[in-house]
């Protein structure tokens, strides 16, 4: 079975399809992930701490003004941006509304989600922004990557 490349669209592309591929890249990159962490975080904590793993006692595995709830928005940042690059994939020719309606869901999403404003504002504005940045990210990279196959090849570089 031979993969297809991200730089060639398929020769089918709707809204539909690009909501829906976007949709699943995002749940099973952000399932993969997580697990992968959550396999390797005692290792990971007694690397960097050098004591066996503790969890805080807090509600919830991740407590808010941990390094562990960072480190979950970052997964999910990666998951977002793969998420951008496959509603970019399948949506048709030169069409950004999938990825908006992607976008405006995300932002709809935080009104039913929990929101907690006792943390930082950096730490709220990036848990806010992650899924829409991280899908207009993903969306413009491929953009970019297919605009510069379509160019010709790699950018030259002047000699430093």
């Amino acid at each position: 079975m031979k993969l297809p490349s991200l730089r060639h669209p398929p020769r089918r592309q709707s809204f539909w399809r690009a909501v829906v591929a976007a949709t699943a890249a995002y749940l099973l990159i952000l399932v993969a992930l997580i697990s992968v962490y959550w396999v390797l975080r005692p290792f990971v904590w007694a690397a960097l701490y050098g004591e066996p793993y503790s969890p805080a006692p807090a509600s919830g595995p991740y407590p808010l003004d941990s390094g562990e709830w960072l480190f979950t928005q970052a997964i999910g940042f990666c998951a977002s941006i793969a998420a951008g690059v496959m509603g970019a994939y399948w949506s048709p020719p030169r069409s950004s509304r999938p990825i908006v309606i992607l976008v405006l869901l995300s932002f709809g999403g935080l009104l039913f989600g929990e929101f907690s404003l006792e943390t930082s504002p950096l730490r709220m504005a990036l848990y806010a922004l992650q899924m829409p940045l991280g899908l207009i990210l993903g969306a413009l990279l491929l953009r970019h990557l297919q605009a510069k196959e379509e160019s010709g090849g790699a950018p030259s570089y002047p000699d430093a």
